[in-house]
């Protein structure tokens, strides 16, 4: 029992746990930071790919809207979203992965992958535009398409609750 240990154990256990926590990704400026952390009610981070990692992967593909019709079974609907159409299945993915094509995303990559994994012929877009905070637009064979989130589609005169309940 001598105070000596003490005086060796609290510095050794602050450069264990910074090491450790360095060999996760989170850096702290010295042992001070790291014996207070315990006290946080809260922190705050940038923005995608601070925390997360890793690469999305595509797996399912649903046809929803006036075209979700053919082939979708009861209950689809005008309105509703087709999960069994292979063919609408594979326009859409198409079409979706032409305009992903250009956009660093890590979430559009994973659509062209899935495009690709599937044999589809990936088509040339045109007037390519990232539209920060929303999505993309794009033109692919003389149609505008627009893939993001439901804030640019209601800009653009889209309803989309049909599609929030489909989630």
């Amino acid at each position: 029992a001598c105070p000596c240990a003490l005086g060796l154990a609290t510095p050794t256990a602050i450069m264990v746990g910074t090491g450790k926590g360095a060999e996760n990704g989170i850096l702290f400026k010295g042992g001070e930071h790291l014996e207070r952390a315990h006290s946080l009610t809260a922190i705050i981070l940038d923005k995608t790919g601070t925390i997360t990692k890793g690469e999305p992967q595509v797996t399912d593909v649903r046809v929803c809207g006036a075209d979700a019709g053919a082939g979708a079974g009861a209950g689809a609907g005008a309105e509703g979203c087709a999960g069994t159409d292979a063919d609408a299945e594979g326009r859409l993915l198409r079409l979706a992965a032409a305009v992903e094509k250009n956009s660093e995303h890590p979430l559009a990559q994973a659509i062209v992958i899935k495009a690709r994994d599937n044999g589809i012929t990936i088509p040339e877009a045109t007037s390519f535009e990232a539209l920060p905070g929303y999505g993309v637009a794009a033109v692919v064979e003389g149609q505008t398409l627009l893939i993001g989130n439901t804030r640019l589609m209601e800009s653009k005169g889209i309803a989309a609750e049909a599609f929030q309940e489909q989630r």
